[in-house]
């Protein structure tokens, strides 16, 4: 026999200081009293409670009708206020892959290992990679302060390069590793190891990554004796003039001021030269040249951010103009789909500087930013 209603011996308790929860058959009589002739906010009123808790004991009680409970009594019992987990119990496997990930790249952390997988389709939290690295031995890093510093970011390809220097040990060698880099994407235009810190040699990275990637407007150094004299121009400047290169040298004793390339180079440092043993140079150069080249195109970069999915970009994908191309397979991978790979090195092999093309209009004239050079067409 099904049951069609219920009815409650005895008066319903208002529910104040009292009375804190009804039972399922108190609320289905409360939801009772609303008919033609009693609205649910003069129900609510009458009970001293909130309109919106009746409406969803109403949904509730809808979802939870069936044959078996035609009341639908089940769905208006109380339910556990314990919050819940989310994803932070890694399946074996999982586990598996996010150590192998972290051993391939021991100097990512939790939130950059979290992103690096995303970009593959794979959803984990941060909170559980943290978790299971810190059972592994991970340390956590201690953030330092930055102050009030002033950000920018140029913006495009080729409008802004850094450039700096930095020294190391291999044994008794002493070593300087140049590094040029992209502003606005972060990627990575040009390196060379040297033994010495020569001007020669600042220059003929300049040179190669010109003939590769095409000019860059400005350059951005510190004051350093490789490409700044005090009292004249340097050979370096000298070349960067005749090229139509602006200049731009950073304030002394102010690092900051060229913090991209700054940041490049303590990666290199703590995740690549701490965490490796080399023999030679030329073993330490090979290496070099691998993990920099995964920096460009495999790792996601953390000062590249999109709205909706996060550091999932590397610095190629911005640098060669593919962030929409490539957070639109991110989607889908997130979603379950197949996709074509992300990786395009080798449509790029053969890149030409003149594939950089950016075309804007300003205050009516169509500007086109091509291989680093601003052309405007104005109209007759």
């Amino acid at each position: 026999m099904k049951i069609k209603r219920i009815t409650l011996e005895g008066e319903l308790e208002v529910k104040g200081r009292t009375k804190k929860r009804f039972t399922p058959e108190e609320k289905l009589f409360l939801l009772s009293q609303v008919d033609k002739n009693t609205t649910i906010e003069e129900v609510a009123e009458k009970y001293n409670l909130a309109v919106g808790t009746l409406k969803n004991w109403q949904e509730r009680k809808e979802k939870g009708t069936s044959e078996e409970d035609p009341l639908g009594l089940r769905g208006l019992a109380d339910q556990s206020t314990r919050p819940k987990r989310f994803g932070n119990v890694l399946s074996k496997d999982m586990q598996e892959r996010v150590l192998t990930l972290w051993q391939e790249n021991p100097g990512l952390g939790p939130s950059q290992l979290h992103y690096q997988l995303k970009r593959e389709g794979v959803k984990v939290s941060t909170k559980a990679i943290r978790k299971l690295l810190i059972a592994s031995g991970y340390q956590k890093k201690e953030k330092t302060g930055i102050g009030t510093l002033t950000r920018f970011e140029a913006e495009r390809p080729n409008a802004l390069w850094q450039m700096d220097i930095t020294e190391f040990y291999l044994g008794k060698l002493k070593l300087y590793l140049m590094l040029l880099l992209d502003d606005f994407s972060r990627f990575l235009v040009g390196f060379g190891l040297f033994t010495e810190a020569t001007m020669s040699n600042a220059i003929s990275i300049f040179r190669k990554a010109v003939n590769r990637y095409g000019k860059t407007e400005s350059l951005l150094t510190d004051r350093g004796m490789q490409f700044h004299s005090w009292r004249t121009l340097s050979r370096f400047e000298k070349v960067l003039e005749a090229l139509g290169v602006e200049h731009i040298l950073a304030r002394p004793h102010h690092a900051q001021t060229v913090g991209k390339v700054e940041a490049l180079n303590k990666r290199v440092q703590n995740e690549f030269l701490n965490k490796n043993h080399f023999t030679s140079q030329s073993q330490l150069e090979e290496g070099l040249r691998r993990w920099l080249y995964d920096y460009n195109f495999s790792r996601t970069h953390q000062g590249i951010r999109d709205p909706e999915l996060g550091n999932v970009l590397t610095p190629a994908d911005r640098y060669f103009g593919r962030v929409d191309e490539v957070l639109a397979k991110v989607r889908a991978r997130l979603a379950g789909k197949e996709t074509a790979s992300l990786d395009y090195t080798s449509e790029i092999e053969n890149f030409s500087p003149f594939e950089i093309l950016k075309v804007v209009e300003e205050s009516g004239n169509l500007s086109i930013w091509f291989a680093g050079r601003r052309y405007t067409l104005k109209e007759n």
